[in-house]
């Protein structure tokens, strides 16, 4: 597996927060939407592909939400209840990727990082 600077690593950090308050219920689709939304708009950091695709995967999803119902059955789209089925799996793969790349980084430094998030 290739090596990320732990700091490519933790700049998956937000995401994941965010990500969590939204499939735990705590967060509508509305609210999880706008602040998704702009959560990516103002992060010009460029993350490891691993990362980055679950990432971009949810920002698709959003983007085929539609809140209402009756345009939603029109053009297609997604209700809340699949996106959040949808946004879980993509959950399960961002941190399957972060904990990987983590794990990794401390095997070849021979450290743990006391700092390191709670990912689990």
């Amino acid at each position: 597996m290739r090596e990320f600077p732990a700091g490519k690593v933790l700049d998956a950090v937000p995401y994941i927060e965010l990500i969590r308050q939204f499939t735990s219920g705590r967060m509508s689709a509305p609210d999880f939407e706008t602040a998704y939304f702009e959560l990516c708009g103002s992060d010009d950091k460029v993350l490891p592909k691993v990362i980055a695709e679950p990432i971009n995967e949810i920002f698709y999803d959003l983007d085929d939400y539609v809140p209402d119902p009756e345009l939603r059955a029109e053009v297609n789209g997604l209700g809340e209840e699949t996106l959040r089925e949808r946004v879980v799996v993509q959950l399960r793969l961002l941190v399957e990727a972060v904990t990987a790349a983590s794990e990794k980084g401390n095997e070849v430094s021979g450290q743990s990082d006391p700092n390191r998030p709670d990912l689990g």
